[in-house]
């Protein structure tokens, strides 16, 4: 018996070895994991999003049958420590094969890991810690199996939070969802009661928020099939009184892939529609597309991601970077054209109890070249445009007197004035035959192809619209010369290209001397004789330009000697009262000024010659306030 009890006292022991050890070693697995993971949300984070957004794994206490990972999101750029604004998250993580939490349930299932992620209280996190009684704001519960799928459930709590003049007020909110791994699959469910943001000069309402996916990644890092968005209302109001509401908005979309190529459809519908407290109906849409190229579409989402949430988090935006921005839209709109994508909406829809006015467009864009500059589209680009107008004089009359109407506005001054700017518009359109009359409607249709123009089915010359299009877009979207005639001299036009000898002949006119070289990234810098600026280094820097004669963005910088007696709070009066030019610190503790120039949409010979002498006589100015600041 004693043999029986022993062999059993074994057989258990052993049973429990192996079990430790496997759990130990999955614990061992999951860190490994946790790092990669952390790395690759980092990756996805720095495609769209730089640096201001970084996730790391910050500890890892690993044990026989439960593990704990501590993780920080930063938000802002980790060199702006004074505005660094940390998340901490923690995982508790119970290990297998068989974790003991479902043991006890009597789920002998295998499985990876059972994952427990609750907020840390902290310097960025206490007032919402507060706003929920002490309770982590958001927790969840992760099932990882050993294929590394993930079964994913969290909620968050409602919050009333307030920090100086902003209050964020959060009903409750759900989110589930399965995720292959490597997000190669993604379906969830998700639903929010509300959300209430105000500041005392604007306010933004959401109620009943619902939004469902169900997709799988491709190559290009898209993410395609459904996606579901439903809100019961939404309002927003500012303090001039301007609002606008809507009611019962619903989103849907469905992107598929086809030959390596993206296509699909999306549709919204507003239910109803209310500016500055005025009804105005239902609006409906459904947009198609087809023939997109992903890793260009890709770029161009991650560029509105990145643009997106400088906004939020308030980040300050030069020149430069605008301008920056704008090439990189129009070299991801050039790589989307050489597929020849095609866009429809089929149709806009608005409808009141007037009647229903409705646009339906179709185009498709020939494959083409960014200008010159990177600004706009070589050519034609567009291959083929149709569309159909159809407007109800009768809502276009409603419109009108909506517009019109104020407090104590006679309402029979309103109507007749309605009626004479409806009758105006129509006697317009028809003297100019830009539409028919049908059925109580205007009607106009209008077609391109191949650069031939027709209005109503009347061919009429391409000539007008090119010159609304050159009037109307920014300097440079649509090439009208050759490469070659850009960039022929010519002292009377707008530079559009800050070539080098564009601002050496402004610096020989005002006897500075200078050389051309080379920084370490490959871009043309002037360097400039100092005279007697009091700088140490005077640099005139092509950035991001390369050897491309096209530039449109150059950096004035000044480096001045080391002093270390130069406080930052000097710097900072310096910038407080001065807009043009910025002032810093470097890495090696030396003052620098810094001003930008962008030639983005033309500038002309004098503004440029105005902006560097400008940079100098602030130059001279910054130099004096340092030097009076060191003694």
């Amino acid at each position: 018996m004693k043999k029986k009890q022993i062999g059993a006292a074994g057989v258990v022991a052993a049973v429990a070895v192996v079990y430790a050890g496997l759990s130990w070693y999955a614990g061992v697995h999951i860190e490994g994991q946790s790092k990669a993971a952390a790395e690759s949300i980092n990756v996805s984070l720095a495609r769209s999003w730089t640096d201001q957004a970084q996730l790391s794994l910050r500890s890892y206490e690993r044990g026989v049958f439960s593990s704990r990972a501590i993780y920080a999101l930063t938000l802002t750029k980790q060199d702006k420590q004074a505005n660094r604004q940390e998340i901490l998250w923690s995982n508790q993580i119970e290990h297998g094969p068989l974790p003991w939490s479902r043991m006890q349930r009597g789920d002998f299932s295998p499985t990876g890991a059972i994952i427990q992620t609750t907020v840390l209280n902290n310097s960025t996190t206490e007032a919402l810690f507060t706003s929920t009684g002490g309770r982590s704001p958001v927790s969840g519960t992760t099932l990882v199996t050993r294929e590394g799928i993930a079964t994913v459930r969290w909620t968050v709590l409602p919050f009333d939070y307030t920090q100086d003049t902003l209050r964020v007020k959060l009903g409750a909110a759900e989110f589930s969802a399965r995720i292959g791994p490597s997000f190669s699959f993604f379906k969830s469910n998700s639903s929010l009661d509300g959300l209430t943001l105000s500041d005392g000069k604007l306010a933004l309402e959401v109620k009943g928020l619902q939004w469902s996916t169900d997709t799988r990644a491709t190559q290009t890092g898209m993410q395609i099939g459904a996606r579901d968005i439903r809100i019961g209302s939404l309002s927003w109001a500012s303090l001039d009184s301007s609002s606008l509401g809507l009611q019962r908005l619903v989103m849907r979309s469905d992107l598929r892939e086809a030959n390596d190529l993206l296509g699909g459809i999306t549709t919204a519908e507003i239910g109803a529609l209310r500016l500055n407290d005025k009804a105005w109906g239902e609006f409906s849409l459904s947009l198609g597309y087809e023939k997109l190229n992903g890793s260009a579409l890709r770029s161009l989402l991650d560029l509105q991601d990145s643009y997106v949430l400088r906004k939020l988090l308030g980040g300050s935006e030069s020149q430069s970077t605008a301008a920056a921005d704008t090439k990189k839209f129009w070299q991801h709109i050039a790589a989307l054209s050489k597929t020849s994508p095609t866009l429809s909406l089929s149709p806009l829809s608005w409808k009141t109890s007037q009647g229903r006015s409705q646009l339906s467009l179709a185009f498709t864009l020939s494959p083409s070249e960014t200008n010159p500059g990177g600004i706009g589209l070589q050519g034609t680009p567009l291959k083929e445009l149709d569309a159909t107008l159809s407007l109800s004089t009768p809502m276009l009359n409603t419109a009108f007197a909506q517009a019109l109407q104020t407090p104590g506005a006679n309402p029979t001054q309103i109507k007749t004035r309605a009626d004479q700017e409806t009758r105006k518009v129509l006697d317009q359109a028809f003297q100019l035959k830009l539409g028919r009359a049908q059925n109580n409607k205007l009607v106009a249709h209008f077609n391109i192809q191949d650069g031939d123009f027709r209005l109503n089915g009347q061919r009429m010359s391409g000539e007008p619209v090119a010159k609304w299009l050159r009037t109307t877009l920014p300097t440079g979207w649509f090439a009208e010369r050759s490469p070659a005639s850009q960039e022929a001299p010519d002292e009377s036009a707008v530079i559009k290209h800050l070539d080098p000898a564009v601002l050496t002949g402004l610096l020989s006119a005002s006897d500075f001397t200078y050389a051309q070289n080379r920084d370490k990234n490959g871009d043309r810098v002037l360097n400039i004789g100092t005279a007697e600026t009091g700088a140490e280094k005077i640099e005139f820097i092509f950035v991001g330009c390369g050897d491309d004669r096209t530039c449109e963005d150059v950096l004035m910088r000044a480096t001045f000697p080391k002093n270390p007696q130069i406080a930052l709070n000097a710097i900072n009066e310096w910038n407080q009262r001065n807009r043009w030019a910025r002032a810093l610190l470097n890495d090696a503790e030396q003052a620098v000024l810094e001003m930008d120039i962008s030639a983005y949409g033309g500038i002309e010979r004098d503004a440029l010659e105005s902006m560097v002498d400008n940079f100098f006589k602030l130059l001279r100015e910054f130099s004096k306030t340092i030097s009076k600041a060191g003694k």
